[in-house]
């Protein structure tokens, strides 16, 4: 069995710090895609907007035409009002649908710039605990290095007080990790259920 020297707890804390920086620039990766997808909902927000102006003026359509239908000289035929009200129908259904996808994909966005916001955070306290980690092996190794030299007793005791300060931190953000960890998952539970709700709408798309 590989015996485990300070090196490798060195090389634990500069791997854990690249894993959080990289943490972070998925998180803004991503952030640029909730900042699309809010985009995209807007635009369909607009766009149904304009459908619903749209439908209205084929509702007046539709009176004129049931209007003239009433004269056989008009050349309407009763088809022709009835093929225009099932396009009403139909538009309308569509307005509806694109509503709701819209109103859940931009709950999706803001849902997920939550989740990006706490796994930042709890990249932020993972560079914390590494760099802790860092000075606790530092601060080891000093107060064997003054032991092997024979220093008095009493100018290694101001590092091993360091180092006890150096551990409480070092628990405390740990705790603090598990905390944020708790809430990512909790928040990665909301947005996956925003997914869900975004897909339950989009089957009528189909």
């Amino acid at each position: 069995m590989p015996i485990v020297t300070h090196e490798d707890e060195k090389m634990l804390s500069a791997l854990e710090i690249e894993i959080a920086h990289m943490m972070k620039q998925m998180s803004n990766r991503e952030k640029s895609i909730a900042s699309a997808e809010k985009k995209l909902a807007d635009q369909y927000g607009d766009y149904t907007r304009f459908m619903g102006i749209f439908v209205r003026k084929l509702r007046d359509l539709s009176k004129q035409l049931e209007i003239l239908s009433r004269e056989d000289r008009s050349g309407i035929s009763k088809d022709e009002v009835e093929d225009n009200k099932e396009y009403v129908r139909h538009l309308d259904s569509a307005i509806d649908i694109k509503e709701k996808y819209y109103d859940k994909l931009k709950d999706l966005a803001i849902q997920k710039k939550s989740l990006l916001e706490k796994r930042m955070e709890y990249a932020d306290i993972m560079v914390d605990i590494a760099k802790i980690r860092r000075k606790v092996v530092d601060a080891g190794l000093k107060i064997e290095a003054a032991k092997n030299k024979m220093v008095a007793a009493e100018k290694i005791a101001s590092t091993e007080m360091k180092l006890k300060d150096l551990e409480r931190e070092y628990n405390r953000k740990k705790k603090d990790l598990q905390k944020k960890g708790e809430q990512l998952e909790k928040e990665r539970d909301e947005v996956n259920a925003m997914w869900e709700n975004l897909k339950a709408v989009t089957k009528p798309m189909e």
